[in-house]
């Protein structure tokens, strides 16, 4: 058995050195050892949402959560604010694994403007960032008052409320209003802050805020309280492009209306209601404007800025400008205003300026389905008398992808 065994192992030896020597391979030999490499997450966790309000008022303790997810679990998470400040998470009880919420204890956060950024990390330590941004106001500041009456929800509204830094009896009077009139803001998204808009609460323009002005605005937010009035005073606001108008002129309207009627005459207004009459009435009749008389129309740049849509324009120009035939010259539009009247290329300029300036675009039709103007004139041409002898101008106005002609002379 030993020389069986001997000799086997002789010849598979003899069998290696012949193939070594003929230089046949069967197969490289690896002298390397392969290397296993661990599998590294590098994806980083996922914010799904933050929960931190825009605004606070001095000594309100504010809630900081964070909903997030990582397939392999999150590890960390924080808030870091310009101020130094850090609000470490914990995770709560109720996450899942497709929801992680952590939260911060309520802490209170200094007076003024806060950056603040949100780290979310998971257990690979790979970090998810986002942004945002708080301020804090003091609690004798408008939106501190405001926050006192539990009507924080109209911070936002109350802004221009708050610009001078002052809170004095006229400003709490009118946050007085809202939170006496709370159904006004429900049935008429934005009222308040529309109020705020308006030349005669503007400081810059007539005045500040006064006893008469929280008397008409009371009166008028009685009535848009109503239901039933729900209709009209989403045609006041609405009137004109309403992200991009200078302000709501029909509600000023009203409010010059205000100035001078009681509730009741008011109210008669909102039983057979149209914006034109409104305007009519407004414009014409009321003390304030006194028939176009007062300073409010004196400034061509005012009068640009309160003519907010095709309807509001032509009423001016049909009340204040007379017709001068004059086809061999253009006027312009703030010589149409000062002269009080053109031919109908000044009225047609005059019209399409106060378009422009309260956001509609400027012709290109086919790119607008609606809130577009321009100007057309027609040209008369005669081959034996060149050039060509201008016709008449009129404004065109797209809405809703309907092209509508306005009439910039007399009939």
């Amino acid at each position: 058995m030993q020389t069986l065994k001997k000799a086997a192992v002789n010849t598979a030896l003899a069998g290696v050195t012949m193939l070594a020597g003929t230089g046949a391979y069967g197969c490289a030999k690896d002298e390397t050892p392969p290397v296993i490499q661990s599998y590294q997450d590098v994806n980083p966790p996922i914010i799904q949402n933050f929960q931190i309000p825009e605004y606070s008022v001095e000594g309100e303790n504010v809630a900081f959560i964070a909903n997030a997810s990582d397939n392999k679990g999150i590890k960390e998470g924080y808030f870091q604010l310009d101020s130094g400040l850090t609000i470490p998470l914990t995770k709560d009880p109720s996450s899942t694994k497709e929801n992680e919420v952590w939260k911060g204890g309520s802490t209170e956060i200094p007076v003024g403007s806060h950056v603040y950024e949100l780290v979310i990390r998971d257990a690979a330590k790979n970090e998810a960032k986002k942004e945002g941004k708080i301020t804090v106001y003091s609690k004798n500041s408008v939106y501190g008052y405001a926050w006192n009456k539990s009507i924080g929800i109209y911070l936002p509204q109350l802004l221009n409320l708050e610009k001078d830094g002052t809170l004095d009896q006229y400003d709490k009077a009118f946050i007085d209003l809202v939170a006496k009139y709370p159904k006004a803001g429900e049935l008429v998204p934005g009222i308040y802050g529309e109020f705020l808009l308006l030349p005669d609460f503007s400081m810059e323009k007539y005045s500040r805020i006064d006893e008469k002005d929280i008397e008409a605005t009371e009166k008028i937010l009685k009535l848009a309280s109503d239901p039933n009035n729900k209709e009209e005073f989403e045609q006041i606001l609405n009137e004109g492009i309403r992200d991009k108008r200078s302000y709501a002129a029909t509600l000023e309207a009203l409010l010059w209306e205000a100035y001078d009627k009681d509730f009741n005459s008011l109210d008669k207004l909102f039983k057979n209601f149209s914006i034109e009459n409104l305007i009519k009435d407004s414009w014409r009749n009321s003390t304030t404007s006194n028939n176009y008389k007062s300073e409010r129309w004196k400034i061509y740049e005012d009068v640009i800025t309160r003519c907010i849509s095709p309807l509001l324009a032509k009423q001016y120009t049909s009340d204040n400008f007379k017709y001068i035939p004059d086809p061999y010259r253009h006027h312009f539009s703030k010589e149409t205003f000062e002269a009080k009247g053109s031919n109908c290329s000044g009225v047609s300029s005059f019209m399409f300026r106060c378009l422009w300036m309260n956001g509609y675009d400027f012709d290109e039709f086919e790119k607008h389905e609606t809130n577009a103007a321009c100007t057309l004139s027609t040209y008369t041409f005669d081959k034996q008398a060149m050039p060509a002898e201008m016709g008449h101008t009129i404004l065109l106005v797209k809405t809703n992808g309907q092209i509508y002609t306005i009439w910039t002379a007399p009939l």
